[in-house]
């Protein structure tokens, strides 16, 4: 300010802090709505996204479903002796993550972004206790022969994997996406 009271017309030398701006610095232009949304998120529709959703969200409801039974705490603590706490743990632990499941099945069919990051802590459960998303290929045991179970098993594994790929990229993809 001048010593009058009046402000001087330093905008363009000045960001809004009053600091000097850089010199030979281009003036930064706010990004246009079109120049938010990348190439590679033009090629997967949005409702391919909210599809892929609502496949993981039925997973999840799949597999609590199949596991239901062994949640009964009850059954559970009382066959635990009392000197194993570790083993009361991993029965806390599991019977959280079962409930977990449910919850991540309605989060997905309901398209939260808040699921996808269940389904982060959810994965290195699934393999501790092998409750896979696709465990219910081991069902096809007895039509393949009988003796491909272990086949059955790292299949389940390798598509767990790729399920957790896809839901990085959908996690990434559902960041860059305006808000409704």
């Amino acid at each position: 300010m001048k010593l009058d009271g009046t402000a001087r017309n330093s905008e363009s030398n000045s960001d809004s802090l009053g600091l000097p701006a850089r010199l030979g610095a281009k003036e930064a232009r706010p990004a246009k709505k079109e120049e938010t949304v990348t190439k590679e998120m033009r090629i997967v529709s949005p409702e391919l996204l909210r599809i892929a959703l609502i496949v993981f969200g039925l997973l999840d409801a799949v597999l609590f479903g199949r596991f239901i039974d062994s949640i009964s705490i009850v059954r559970l603590y009382s066959s635990v002796p009392q000197d194993l706490w570790w083993f009361q743990v991993s029965v806390f632990v599991r019977t959280f993550f079962l409930f977990s499941l449910a919850v991540s099945a309605l989060g997905l069919t309901m398209e939260c972004r808040w699921a996808l990051i269940l389904s982060y802590v959810q994965f290195p459960l699934r393999f501790a206790y092998l409750y896979l998303s696709f465990g219910f290929l081991t069902l096809f045991n007895p039509l393949l022969g009988g003796n491909t179970y272990q086949a059955l098993i790292v299949t389940a594994m390798i598509l767990e994997g790729a399920r957790l790929v896809a839901t990085i990229l959908l996690h990434v993809r559902i960041a860059k996406l305006p808000r409704k």
